[in-house]
């Protein structure tokens, strides 16, 4: 059983990310919208933490984390092959949408805060040399 399902992981590493992403939004959708997987649970756990906004605003916040969740997951089935060079694209590529999250990344060494996804532990775990050298300009 191990080597079937580790197999099957295998092979779906290897597609290249846009094709990880394009499931994983295909799996995000089918929880929230087809299966509801745990929909009630995090809608209300929501409600508590921000009694505050409303039902559609927690509703967009619910999907962001079906979409979020699913992210991860492609992610790290994308890790059983990825190479450090394609982590240290996807970490430039990051960098030039949005240099903000960048330094914010550079944060977590020194304040605890929760991740937005995989992408976020690949650049702590594999490339923060990398990482500084390119927020900073050095060569």
């Amino acid at each position: 059983m191990y080597y079937l399902i580790y197999g099957s992981l295998y092979v779906f590493s290897k597609l290249p990310w846009f094709v990880l992403y394009g499931i994983s939004d295909l799996l995000a959708f089918l929880t929230y919208y087809v299966f509801g997987y745990r929909k009630k649970v995090v809608l209300g756990n929501l409600a508590i933490a921000f009694p505050d906004k409303t039902v559609s605003e927690r509703k967009e916040i619910a999907k962001q984390f079906y979409r979020n969740f699913s992210d991860t997951l492609a992610e790290t089935i994308k890790m059983i092959t990825a190479s450090d060079e394609e982590v240290e694209q996807s970490i430039e590529n990051m960098v030039k949408e949005d240099p903000d999250r960048a330094d914010n990344i550079r944060r977590l060494f020194t304040l605890p805060q929760p991740r937005e996804s995989l992408r976020d532990m690949m650049v702590i775990n594999k490339a923060m040399d990398y990482l500084t050298k390119l927020v900073t300009g050095q060569e």
